[in-house]
């Protein structure tokens, strides 16, 4: 098959390191594979053979990003569009409405905010969810309801570690005004009070953005403070596999928690807008249909965070043991190849319809 795949950005992110997966396995399978969008950090982990297309997506370009795509669509004869992200989705709908090419959107935040477009929702041939929470709030567009497939967020299982005696709480992500929040509430009022409980304990934090100097700023008073390192910050990192199975504990949702999980690590699901608890076998099956975010919790806050850390490591070989239970489950749910084959099968499904 020829297929495109479209995302606007293209530098760090769930979303962003899912499409890089995926084309790299739809290209080992023996597809032509092209994707289209922003240059980013995520480019240069495309394996060789694949095309990539700088195409600055945003509102103000719509028209000459449009007759890119419908050139690029006849040039390479696209057979079927993948799309990814709120603008990249409305652009494919309407490439693929004017070239007559199969159209796949993949919906990994709001749907609210990712279909707001009726042009969408009225061309796209299937849509793919990874969360069942938010498949379910797309009741509120009845017309795409039959078009509406789930598929989680897959993973390649990596080589589970021990990583009882260890430490290390590890937060991987963005650095941009939601993640900074929650960092803002463990520099300055979690650390101190946990590092009183376990003196040994080390706040890690992977990625980059626009609130990373703010960020380096709180991290720095607080070393001076206790006259140690307690929060180090890493920056960007273009394999975070190493240093997510080096951690004792990782904070975070979605994909970062599904490859944390996979590892044999623990998880304590956070971000900005819920606060959750260490994934356990208890409450798998709620995480597992909700992206591993606690839908319908509270934000977090400052004691509940340090509840929350406290506890782990109070009990951490008993959280530890839980997780392993955990990981055997990710293998059988979310199994890369499995998760590949399946869009790999819509994809021939709507080029036979088309």
């Amino acid at each position: 098959m020829r297929i495109l795949l479209i995302i606007k950005n293209f530098n760090l992110g769930g979303a962003e390191n899912h499409l890089c997966d995926l084309a790299n396995s739809l290209h080992s399978k023996g597809n032509q594979v092209f994707v289209v969008g922003r240059s980013g950090k995520q480019q240069n982990k495309l394996a060789p053979g694949i095309t990539f297309i700088h195409l600055p997506l945003n509102s103000f370009n719509t028209t000459f990003n449009l007759l890119r795509l419908r050139a690029l669509i006849a040039k390479h004869k696209i057979e079927i569009i993948h799309a990814h992200q709120r603008h990249a989705i409305f652009l494919a709908s309407l490439a693929g409405m004017w070239s007559k090419t199969p159209v796949v959107a993949t919906i990994h935040g709001r749907s609210q905010y990712d279909l707001r477009s009726w042009i969408a929702r009225k061309y796209i041939g299937k849509f793919i969810f990874v969360s069942q929470y938010v498949m379910k709030a797309s009741i509120r567009f009845p017309e795409i309801q039959q078009r509406i497939i789930l598929i989680p967020n897959g993973i390649s299982i990596q080589k589970r570690k021990d990583t009882t005696r260890n430490q290390t709480v590890s937060y991987i992500s963005r650095i941009d005004e939601k993640h900074y929040e929650v960092l803002h509430l463990m520099i300055n009022e979690v650390l101190p009070r946990l590092h009183a409980d376990f003196p040994n304990l080390a706040f890690r934090i992977i990625g980059e953005g626009n609130f990373l100097q703010q960020v380096k700023g709180e991290a720095l008073r607080l070393n001076r403070n206790f006259g140690k390192e307690i929060c180090t910050i890493m920056g960007y990192q273009p394999e975070v596999a190493a240093f997510i199975c080096d951690s004792a504990l990782v904070m975070g949702v979605g994909r970062v928690a599904l490859e944390s999980l996979s590892c044999g690590v623990p998880v304590l699901s956070v971000n900005k807008n819920r606060m959750g608890a260490v994934i356990s076998s208890e409450n798998y099956a709620f995480y597992k249909e909700n992206n591993f975010v606690a839908v319908d919790h509270n934000p977090p806050n400052g004691g509940e965070l340090y509840r929350q850390l406290s506890d782990f490591f109070s009990n951490q070989n008993h959280f530890s043991k839980e997780t392993e239970i955990v990981s055997e489950r990710i293998e059988d749910d979310f199994d890369w190849n499995k998760i590949v084959a399946r869009i790999e099968a819509i994809y021939r499904e709507l080029i036979q319809e088309n």
